[in-house]
Parts: C-alpha cells; sequence; structure tokens
C-alpha cells in the first residue's frame, strides 16, 4: 500500500514539475525596433562660425531590425544644402555596415537614407561636406550649439519620428591668431607715422614710431 502512495506522489512532482516547464516563457530575445530607436553621433563636435570645408560624419546604429525603413538627417538653417554633387559644398553621401541602403534623396536642408536592410546593431554612416575643401559644408556664422535632428522609422508603413537624442555640434567663435612681436614686444605704443595726444597724457614704457614729419 505504501509503495503504491510513493508511486502515486512520484508521478504527481512529476507531471507538476513538467506543467513548471512548459509554462516558463521562451525568450524571444531583444525587443523589435520602434519607430524614433537607435543612436547617432557626430565627429567632430566643434567647428568654427563661419568656417568652409567643414566634413561631418554621423553614425546611425539601428536597435533591431529596420528592413524597409529609413532615417533621416535635417542640416540646420545657416549651413550649406546637402545635395549629391562632388566639388560643390555640402556634397553628402552615405554607407552601411551590415546592412543595404538605397539611394539619397534630399529635400532643403535634409537628407533622407532609404534602408533596404539593416538588422539590429548594424550601422549607417552619412557624410556630409565629404572630402571637404569644395565639396565641405559652410557653417553657420552665428556661434551656439547647431542640432542635426535625426529621425528614424523601422519598416516602408513606419513613420519618420525623431529618436531620442540626435547629435549636436558646438560653433564657436573664431580665435585671433597671435603676432610674434619679436624684440617691439616690450614697447607700449608702436605708430607707424607718428602719435598725438590732447590735452594731459602719460606714458610709461617705450614708444617706436616710423618717420614723423617736423
Amino acid at each position: 500500500m505504501k509503495s503504491k502512495i510513493l508511486s502515486v506522489w512520484v508521478a504527481l512532482v512529476l507531471v507538476l514539475g513538467m506543467s513548471m516547464m512548459l509554462a516558463v516563457p521562451v525568450s524571444a530575445g531583444a525587443p523589435p525596433a520602434t519607430d524614433g530607436s537607435g543612436t547617432c553621433t557626430v565627429t567632430p563636435t566643434s567647428v568654427i562660425a563661419g568656417s568652409t570645408g567643414n566634413t561631418l560624419t554621423f553614425l546611425f546604429t539601428a536597435a533591431g531590425n529596420m528592413d524597409g525603413g529609413a532615417i533621416t538627417i535635417m542640416v540646420p538653417a545657416y549651413w550649406s544644402v546637402p545635395q549629391a554633387t562632388s566639388g560643390t559644398e555640402g556634397y553628402t553621401t552615405a554607407t552601411s555596415s551590415g546592412g543595404t541602403i538605397g539611394t539619397l534623396t534630399f529635400y532643403g536642408q535634409t537628407v533622407t537614407v532609404p534602408i533596404t536592410t539593416l538588422p539590429g546593431a548594424g550601422t549607417i554612416t552619412v557624410v556630409y561636406g565629404n572630402g571637404g575643401v569644395t565639396s565641405g559644408g559652410h557653417a553657420q556664422t552665428s556661434t551656439g550649439t547647431a542640432t542635426f535632428t535625426t529621425e528614424s522609422k523601422v519598416s516602408a508603413s513606419g513613420t519618420l519620428t525623431a529618436i531620442v537624442a540626435s547629435p549636436q555640434v558646438t560653433v564657436n567663435a573664431a580665435t585671433q591668431p597671435v603676432v610674434n612681436l619679436g624684440a617691439a614686444a616690450n614697447y607700449v605704443i608702436l605708430a607707424k607715422s607718428g602719435i598725438s595726444t590732447t590735452g594731459t597724457t602719460s606714458i610709461v614704457g617705450d614708444i617706436g614710431v616710423g618717420s614723423i614729419s617736423s
């Protein structure tokens, strides 16, 4: 009798164990990418206000499968318009690592990269001002932060949505070059054709002047 009860308990334990095993969900891996997902960085992260010949390299990394999707990067106002002609300001190109992309399209300040295939962690490199010099981008003349708004959609039926953190470039004021005055560095006044004063003037230090008419 005892052996029969023990057998029943063993069978129940086995059944319960199998049930629990079947109830445990199987991991489906990382969640699928959503519109507005992915990250984008830019190098360099600073330029001089009003400078020309700038090349900016954007690296977009997919958060998940983006087959049939797209990304866009909007160049700020007062920068060269992105376009597809080498040798002209704003020449822009794109390549992909791990996926395939279509032909770039341009509308105003925005460049669109259509995606054929792109797996999670696949990347797209967009080069604005590729080659520099005459192909480079002309930066805005005002100082501050320039935001290159980046959007993504993960499928053809998706909606382009801004990613969480679009890349930014700091626009700095131009620095004045330092002039080496050599032996004249100790002079407090240097003049080409003479100096004049109004009222009482006190000058402490050496004065250097060119020819002065009498």
